[in-house]
C-alpha cells in the first residue's frame, strides 16, 4: 500500500477515535502518537534540450506556439501566463510585467494577484518577441473577420489557447508543458528570462 494511502487512513482513523473520546466511549486516543509514513516529494520531470527542441519543431506555425514558447522562455506560472495582457509587454524595451494570475474558481475565471504578491519584469529575447508579433498580426486579422462579434479583452494568449492540458495532439511531448518547463527554466534559457525586478 502506498505511503499516502496508509497515511490518509491513518488520520481517518485518528479522526474517528477522536469522536470516540469526546463521547466518552474510550479514554484517550492510542492513534494520537502512531507514526503516520511521510509520502516521498516528487520531483517534477525536467524536459530535455532535444525533447524541447522536437516539442518547438512540432508546433511550430500552431496557434499553441507563442504560448509554448513564452511558457518556456520564462519560467513563469501558467496562471500568470493567461492572465497576460498586450499592454504587459513593453515591446521598445523587449520588458514584460508580471502582476497578476488567471485562477478558475466556481464561480468562473478571475484575476488575481501572482502567487508571491509581487510584480516582476522579465526580459525577453528577440525570437520570443517576434514570435508575439506574428500573434499580435494574427489576432489583429481575426478582429477585422470578426468585426463587432470580437470580443477583445486585450489578453495576449486567448480563446483556445487558454487551455493547457497535459493529453494533446502532440502525444509523448504534452508531458513537457508544464511544470517541467518551471523546473527546466534556467538550465537551457531559450530566450534572456532575465527576471529584472
Amino acid at each position: 500500500m502506498a505511503p499516502k494511502t496508509v497515511r490518509h487512513i491513518g488520520f481517518l482513523v485518528q479522526g474517528c477515535l477522536n469522536q470516540a473520546v469526546d463521547w466518552d466511549l474510550i479514554p484517550k486516543n492510542p492513534m494520537v502518537k502512531v507514526k503516520k509514513p511521510k509520502v516521498p516529494r516528487r520531483r517534477p520531470a525536467i524536459v530535455s534540450t532535444s525533447g524541447s527542441a522536437g516539442l518547438f519543431a512540432r508546433i511550430s506555425g500552431q496557434k499553441i506556439y507563442p504560448l509554448v514558447l513564452v511558457y518556456y522562455s520564462t519560467g513563469m506560472r501558467r496562471g500568470e501566463l493567461l492572465a497576460l495582457k498586450w499592454t504587459d509587454l513593453d515591446w521598445s524595451a523587449g520588458m514584460l510585467e508580471i502582476s497578476k494570475s488567471l485562477e478558475q474558481t466556481k464561480r468562473g475565471l478571475r484575476i488575481k494577484g501572482t502567487k508571491s504578491g509581487e510584480t516582476r519584469l522579465i526580459a525577453l529575447s528577440e525570437a520570443v518577441l517576434e514570435a508575439l508579433r506574428e500573434h499580435q498580426r494574427a489576432q489583429r486579422q481575426e478582429r477585422e473577420l470578426f468585426g463587432s462579434d470580437y470580443r477583445d479583452l486585450g489578453l495576449i494568449l486567448r480563446g483556445r489557447m487558454v487551455t493547457i492540458t497535459r493529453r494533446t495532439k502532440w502525444g509523448a511531448y504534452s508531458d513537457e508543458v508544464g511544470h517541467s518547463f518551471r523546473s527546466k527554466w534556467g538550465a537551457v534559457p531559450t530566450g534572456s528570462g532575465a527576471v529584472l525586478g
